[in-house]
């Protein structure tokens, strides 16, 4: 008896080798042939055929770890690992293509969450053209994911547009210190698609209907909608208000006749109530200090998007409520002055470009929805109230020592890799290149870039706060 369970134990050991030395072969790059000594890969070869013996595979093992400290950068952050079957991950190129693959994900200390059958998409719409593509994935069933919560649906956002990482970071901390209900959480990571290090991401949460999401009943025909002036995509359902106000339905995404029948009922409402003036009314349809504060950090960002796409709401216990807040890596000073003209400052294209200043001037009232809530004096009234409620924590964005400076000094070596070239085991993308006609010139250095939205959102706030736009 003695000797079959020392047979027993001796098995579960040499299984458990065997696992992790599996698990470290997986980590290696995708182009590692270029850097495995011939000894190396004598020794992975050996491991596969299962002609080494035990003291061979421990030492296997600490040779593969050292190798993956060295040529993949094995930080102190999380880390995303996608693998395909085919080892043709990386060719997803566009929104509507998908692939069942094999995630694990990875925590700071080890832990290990994995789903061989997740479907991974491109996702986005500008930004899934991007070199770095930003990507969603859905999971067989509901994960734990890191400290984020437990879902089957999350996003990897490339950031690919923004040259510091941060904005959606950003713009994500500061809603959710103004009380923005179901502000998405999210990590930053590191992504490895096929053994290719991608770089850094944001993994976050999605904007959809769960109980850690955005917490609302489908069965009681609550449901998120979007602005959307005139984009259409495949299988999304449209409604267009009286007024020509154009909306997206997001989730449920495939409602029945009946309840299609009572979002539209809800819209038209929800526009006839905004534009009546009577904001006694008004107060029974919207949460109007939610609609304020999204309105609010907002026209802080000035995202690009803002008047007309990626705006969105939820009904919720009878009341329509503003947000969850999204997409702001086109935002805060961060777009082209040809491409977008009408958000820099000044009359004519000439002037424009002479005065490269973009921190002027109201944008979100360009939204249909918003532009109606600011003709009432009580909501102009309300924004105000909240620019100087928030007005200390605005500033502590920018402040030495602030927000933005403790994201970037806590995840400083994960965007340097971001950077660093692909020979020395970096992701190879370039901090001066602009990867979209859509952004705004780059710096060269990424400080400049950091010290650029830094200055940009202390000239916005100062600019909101000292002109009284909203008079």
């Amino acid at each position: 008896m003695t000797i079959l369970v020392l047979f027993a134990v001796l098995f579960y050991i040499q299984d458990e080798l065997k696992s992790q030395v599996r698990w470290q072969i997986d980590l290696l790059p995708f182009d590692h042939d270029k850097y495995c000594s011939p000894e190396l890969k004598e020794e992975i070869d050996s491991f596969k055929n299962e002609s080494l013996t035990y003291r061979q595979m421990k030492d296997l093992l600490a040779d593969l770890k050292e190798f993956n400290e060295k040529h993949t950068l094995q930080l102190n952050y999380p880390a995303v690992y996608v693998f395909s079957e085919d080892g043709t991950g990386n060719d997803l190129k566009n929104y509507h293509g998908k692939k069942v693959m094999r995630v694990v994900i990875v925590d700071e200390e080890g832990r290990r969450t994995e789903d061989k059958n997740v479907t991974v998409n491109v996702r986005g719409n500008s930004t899934s053209a991007g070199d770095k593509r930003p990507y969603n994935l859905k999971f067989s069933g509901d994960r734990q994911i890191l400290d984020l919560g437990k879902d089957k649906k999350w996003s990897l956002l490339a950031e690919c547009f923004d040259p510091t990482l941060i904005r959606d970071a950003l713009f994500f901390k500061l809603a959710e210190q103004m009380g923005l209900d179901y502000t998405p959480d999210a990590r930053f990571a590191r992504v490895y698609m096929d053994g290719l290090y991608k770089g850094c991401y944001l993994l976050s949460e999605r904007t959809d209907i769960a109980s850690d999401r955005v917490d609302i009943d489908p069965f009681r025909g609550e449901f998120i909608f979007e602005y959307e002036e005139e984009r259409e995509e495949d299988e999304t359902k449209y409604i267009t208000t009286a007024n020509g106000w154009r909306f997206a339905i997001k989730d449920p995404d495939e409602p029945s006749d009946k309840v299609f029948a009572h979002m539209e009922e809800v819209l038209n409402r929800f526009d006839a109530v905004i534009t009546s003036r009577d904001y006694d009314q008004l107060k029974d349809v919207i949460d109007i200090d939610g609609f304020a504060k999204y309105y609010l950090l907002s026209e802080l960002a000035k995202p690009i998007d803002f008047d007309y796409s990626s705006v969105k709401f939820y009904l919720k216990n009878g009341l329509i409520h503003a947000g969850p807040v999204w997409d702001y890596d086109i935002s805060s000073g961060n777009y082209d002055i040809d491409f977008y003209s009408i958000a820099w400052y000044g009359e004519t294209a000439e002037e424009k470009k002479q005065n490269r200043i973009s921190y002027y001037d109201l944008y979100c009232d360009r939204n249909p929805v918003y532009a109606a809530l600011l003709e009432y004096e009580e909501f102009r009234s309300l924004v105000k109230e909240y620019l100087s409620e928030y007005g200390n924590t605005i500033e502590n964005l920018y402040a030495d020592g602030g927000v933005i400076d403790q994201i970037v000094e806590e995840n400083r070596d994960l965007f340097m890799s971001n950077y660093t070239p692909t020979e020395a085991g970096g992701a190879g993308w370039q901090v001066d290149h602009r990867y979209s006609g859509l952004e705004a010139d780059r710096f060269p250095s990424y400080e400049e870039n950091v010290e650029y939205l830094k200055t940009w959102i202390k000239n916005r706030y100062e600019w909101l706060r000292d002109s009284d736009p909203w008079k």
